[in-house]
C-alpha cells in the first residue's frame, strides 16, 4: 500500500525535476537569443567609430537604435530567469495601480494620481528595502527606496518641464503663420532633439508576503494613450512586447471608450491573431451599481465589442478588494466588521480574476512565456 509520505515524495520528487526541465529549457534558449548579439555589436563598434571620426549624425541615430535593441534582447534573455512577467495594461486613469495593490493585497503601486508618463514599475517577491533602476543602455543601479523615489521625481519633472518649454515654442511657431504640414514637422524635431527622454526605463521594486508574487511579476504601466501637452508618450505595441501576460483593464463606467479599443485593434492587426496571452477585466462595478445599471448588461455590451479580440472578460472592483482587504487585515477587527469585509471581497470579485489567471496563465507559465520572449526577440532582430 502506498503511505500518505510515499506520494509526498513523489510529488515533491516531481517537482524538483519539472523545475530543473524549466530551468535548462529557460537556460539554453537564453543563449540561443544572445547569440547573435556579439556579432552585431562588433559591426556596430566599427561604424560608430566611423561615425565618430566622421561626425555622422543621421547614423548615430541609427547606432542608438541599434544598442537600446541590443539591450532589449538582453533584457527578454535574462528575463526569462525571472518568474511569469504579467503588465496591467490600459488607458490612463482606469485603476490600474488601484488593481495592481488589490492582486498584492497590500500598498506597493501609487493610486489616486495622475499616472506617470514614462518608465515601468514592476513589483516582486525580493526582501530588502532597496529599488533596482535599469537603464536604457541595460546598466542597473541599486537605490535605497526613499533615494529611488526622489531620483525617479526628479526625472518626472525634468519631462514635464521639457514638454512644457516644447509646447510653448510650438505655440509660437503657430502664432507665426506656419502652415499645418511645418508645424507637424517642427513637432516632430523639438520631440526628437529637446524632449528630455529619462535613461531609466523600469524601476523594480521589492515585496514581501504577497502570495500572487510567488508566481508572477507584477508590472504596473504609464497609461496608454496618454498625452502630456498634446504628446504621445507610450502606446500598447512598446509594453505588450516586454509581458508573458496582459490584463487589460476596462473603465465599466466608460466601457465605449475608444482608446482602448483603438490600442487592442492595433494589436490584433500587429500580431494577426488574437493574442492568446491577454484577458480583461471590466473594472469599476461599485460605480456601475451606484449608477443603477445592471453589472451583467454592462459586461455583455463589453463582450460585445471586445469579445473577439479578448475572449475572457470578466467584472470587477479594484476599489471594493483593496478596502475588503483594508478591512480584515485590521487587528482585533469586530466580528460585524470582517463580515462586511468578506461581503465587499466578494461583491469586488476579485477571487473570479485569481481564478481566470490560473486557469489561463499559471497552468501555461512556461510555455507562454517562451512564446512571448521568442517572438520579440525574432520582432527585435
Amino acid at each position: 500500500m502506498i503511505t500518505k509520505n510515499t506520494v509526498v515524495a513523489v510529488q515533491s520528487l516531481y517537482a524538483q525535476i519539472e523545475a530543473e526541465y524549466n530551468r535548462q529549457i529557460q537556460e539554453y534558449l537564453s543563449q540561443q537569443m544572445t547569440a547573435p548579439l556579439e556579432n552585431i555589436k562588433r559591426h556596430m563598434n566599427a561604424v560608430a567609430d566611423f561615425c565618430n571620426h566622421k561626425k555622422t549624425a543621421k547614423l548615430h541615430d541609427y547606432i542608438g537604435r541599434i544598442q537600446e535593441d541590443c539591450t532589449a534582447v538582453e533584457q527578454l534573455a535574462e528575463d526569462l530567469t525571472y518568474p511569469f512577467t504579467l503588465f496591467i495594461m490600459g488607458n490612463g486613469k482606469n485603476g490600474k495601480s488601484t488593481l495592481i495593490n488589490a492582486l498584492l493585497g497590500q500598498q506597493q503601486a501609487a493610486e489616486g494620481i495622475v499616472p506617470k508618463t514614462w518608465k515601468i514599475d514592476i513589483f516582486q517577491e525580493r526582501q530588502g528595502t532597496t529599488c533596482t533602476l535599469t537603464f536604457r543602455d541595460g546598466t542597473k543601479k541599486e537605490l535605497k527606496y526613499e533615494e529611488a523615489q526622489e531620483f525617479l521625481a526628479t526625472e518626472e519633472k525634468k519631462c514635464k518641464e521639457s514638454s512644457k518649454a516644447i509646447s510653448k515654442k510650438l505655440k509660437d511657431f503657430a502664432a507665426s503663420g506656419a502652415p499645418p504640414k511645418e508645424l507637424e514637422e517642427k513637432q516632430q524635431e523639438l520631440k526628437k532633439y529637446e524632449l528630455y527622454k529619462s535613461a531609466v526605463i523600469e524601476a523594480s521594486w521589492p515585496v514581501t508576503d504577497s502570495p500572487i508574487l510567488e508566481h508572477y511579476r507584477l508590472v504596473d504601466t504609464p497609461g496608454l494613450r496618454q498625452e502630456l501637452d498634446d504628446m504621445v508618450y507610450a502606446s500598447a505595441n512598446e509594453y505588450f512586447s516586454k509581458a508573458d501576460g496582459v490584463i487589460w483593464i476596462l473603465p465599466g463606467d466608460k466601457i465605449n471608450s475608444s482608446g482602448d479599443y483603438n490600442e487592442l485593434k492595433q494589436l490584433y492587426a500587429k500580431y494577426e491573431k488574437q493574442p492568446n496571452n491577454l484577458v480583461a477585466v471590466v473594472n469599476r462595478i461599485d460605480l456601475i451599481r451606484q449608477a443603477g445599471k445592471d453589472v451583467d448588461e454592462v459586461v455583455r455590451e463589453a463582450q460585445k465589442l471586445y469579445g473577439s479580440m479578448i475572449p475572457d472578460i470578466i467584472p470587477i472592483s479594484a476599489k471594493e478588494a483593496r478596502e475588503a482587504e483594508a478591512i480584515l487585515k485590521q487587528p482585533n477587527v469586530s466580528q460585524e466588521e470582517y463580515d462586511r469585509g468578506q461581503k465587499l471581497l466578494e461583491q469586488s470579485n476579485l477571487k473570479a480574476l485569481f481564478d481566470l489567471l490560473n486557469r489561463t496563465f499559471l497552468a501555461n507559465s512556461l510555455q507562454l512565456q517562451v512564446q512571448s520572449k521568442t517572438r520579440n526577440c525574432q520582432e527585435l532582430y
